[in-house]
């Protein structure tokens, strides 16, 4: 049987977890010699690579089929890298000797300190071969996440295995024939990642330069279309009904022994900043912001699209005060702004004072792990009374429930898809996966908008004809000279449109009706304030009168307000009472 000599690439041991982020426990990472028989090399492990027996082998990228590289070494204890050319400042380190600049969860993408390059440390990790196989270790390390080692190594173990039981002597030399009995039998036992696991094969092909035959691409495409065939939709993460969630009591006892305290809060707050689990759970009190009065920013140093780490604020503003329409008013314990606000003074409080502490802590003060927080969505999802599994049988409830559940809730509410977009920091139109079409119940009656615009489109087509036929017949070339040949006293020239066409003339308009709300039914119309001075004009400029489809109401109806004109209304209401208090004063 043929002999895999070097460990996956991907393979690493998880480093432990130091500080106040949570660490999530990690699977069992295999040693430079695997156990399965087609993973093992031949002969004995060599006394230096004994030493080592945590810090497996790495297969060099472009390396020929079987070749395997040096075991990750230790620099020496008393090693020091040399001064910085480039400028002034203390010596840099190597990315695989520097630690990041803040300990973080396991699974929590890595952000390391800010340094410059230094020439005599890349020199001297160089000239140490050592030093220099623990960067290229370290290099390929950072191309995966933790997560996705794991996974890596496990698809490939089984495939392995499979192999074996089926007497196939080289697991990477694929052919039709191994494709399909592997894959089918992946298949056939449920496996609904059959194919990541020929896919992770293909990998290691390409790593390992062996040729694929076009015979087995076909049979690649062939197996895909196959497992697709009556697979049903994926698993994944159910929406949190947030306009529910908020007429849940808030209660300070967490869900799940793992999970947050406040976890009505704490979901809430998920929701309305569109947060996967992971953010939520290791956030320090040091990453908000509350400093400015009416506003709470959540900083995210590092996220599942933020690899770089190059971080990202996201703002909410007060929604309950007594200065908004009751229109636009939220109570005070669903409001973003005060919800975070509490939850600051709640864990500053827990934590001692000291703000490098979890935002949402557990009973024991700690971060909540992944199990924590999906068990406590399930469990506020139980308390809602939502099924705890799709009608498919798949697990109902994940990690994306409040990210999936914050960016329906703001389509539902008419929140336009660009500002959803820019809220839960997406940079493609992956948002739209998430909204799963919830936006377009917010069309309106499309069929009458619709009969509304083609006839509008249909009048004005109709008076620019009657327009052209009014022209043509009344002003010819004989009518203008016979108009210039006569007594100066006798010339007439039309000076209004209406002169021009008289059969355009239209009735004076209507007086406007009382009311001090305009509503437009049209699409993404909004509720307006109508000015006092002019009536027919609302605070925002729109001139009402003139639109067919604009109602006029006492109190302010069911619907999104113009800001522009409750910021106005305000800015007139401020300077009338300042007006009135000035008059009173003696």
């Amino acid at each position: 049987m043929l002999r895999w000599d070097a460990a996956l690439p991907w393979v690493v041991p998880g480093a432990p977890a130091v500080g106040a982020r949570r660490a999530d426990p990690v699977p069992p990472i295999r040693g430079s010699r695997p156990e399965h028989p087609a993973l093992r090399g031949s002969g004995p492990v060599p006394p230096q690579q004994q030493m080592h027996q945590m810090q497996p082998a790495s297969i060099a990228l472009g390396a020929p089929h079987g070749a395997e590289t040096a075991p990750r070494a230790v620099p020496p204890a008393g090693s020091q890298p040399g001064s910085s050319t480039d400028g002034p400042g203390p010596p840099s380190r190597s990315m695989s000797e520097a630690p990041p600049s803040k300990t973080r969860r396991t699974d929590a993408p890595p952000v390391h300190a800010y340094r410059r390059g230094d020439k005599a440390t890349a020199l001297a990790l160089a000239s140490d071969p050592s030093r220099a196989q623990a960067a290229a270790r370290s290099l390929q390390e950072a191309a995966y996440t933790a997560g996705s080692r794991a996974a890596q190594n496990a698809r490939i173990k089984l495939w392995c295995e499979l192999c074996e039981a089926m007497g196939v002597q080289d697991p990477f030399r694929l052919s039709p024939s191994l494709i399909h009995h592997v894959v089918g039998v992946l298949r056939d036992a449920g496996y609904r990642t059959a194919m990541a696991h020929l896919y992770q094969v293909l990998a290691v092909c390409r790593t390992r330069d062996i040729t694929v035959s076009p015979s087995v691409l076909q049979a690649v495409a062939d197996a895909k279309r196959a497992c697709a065939r009556g697979a049903g939709p994926p698993r994944h993460a159910t929406p949190l009904p947030v306009a529910r969630l908020m007429r849940l009591q808030e209660a300070e006892q967490p869900a799940t022994a793992d999970g947050p305290m406040h976890p009505r809060r704490a979901l809430l707050l998920g929701c309305w900043w569109v947060t996967r689990e992971i953010e939520l759970s290791n956030t320090l009190i040091e990453d908000i912001d509350v400093t400015v009065e009416g506003e709470a920013t959540w900083n995210l140093s590092a996220s599942k699209t933020d690899p770089r780490a190059l971080g990202a604020s996201r703002t909410h503003k007060c929604a309950c005060s007594m200065s908004l329409s009751a229109a636009m008013r939220l109570d005070r314990h669903n409001c973003p702004s005060c919800l975070l606000r509490d939850q600051v003074s709640y864990a500053t409080r827990q934590a001692g004072g000291t703000s490098a502490a979890p935002l949402f802590p557990t009973l024991t003060g700690a971060c909540p792990s992944k199990r924590g927080m999906v068990l406590t969505i399930a469990a506020i999802a139980a308390e809602l009374g939502l099924a705890s599994t799709t009608l498919s049988g798949a697990p109902a409830w994940g990690g994306h429930a409040m990210r999936v559940g914050g960016i329906q809730y703001l389509a539902t509410c008419g929140i336009d898809v660009w500002r959803i977009q820019a809220l839960a920091r997406h940079s493609s139109n992956a948002v739209l996966i998430y909204l799963n079409g919830v936006h377009a119940r917010n069309l309106g009656n499309v069929a009458s908008d619709t009969a509304v615009l083609g006839t509008t489109l249909q009048d004005m087509r109709s008076q620019i004809k009657m327009l052209q036929e009014h022209a043509s017949r009344s002003a010819t070339k004989e009518d203008l000279s016979s108009a210039l040949r006569a007594p100066s006293n006798s010339l007439s020239i039309a000076c209004t449109p209406f002169e021009v066409c008289p059969d355009l003339s239209a009735a004076p308009p209507p007086p406007p009706a009382a009311g001090e709300y305009i509503s437009s039914c049209g699409p993404g119309g909004r509720v307006h304030i109508r000015r006092r001075d002019t009536p027919t004009t609302t605070w925002c400029g729109w001139q009402w009168t003139l639109h067919k489809r604009a109602s006029v109401h006492d109190a302010a109806p069911d619907g999104l307000m113009c800001i522009r004109c409750t910021k106005a209304a305000l800015r007139m209401k401020s300077a009338e009472s300042s007006s009135s208090e000035g008059s009173d004063t003696p």
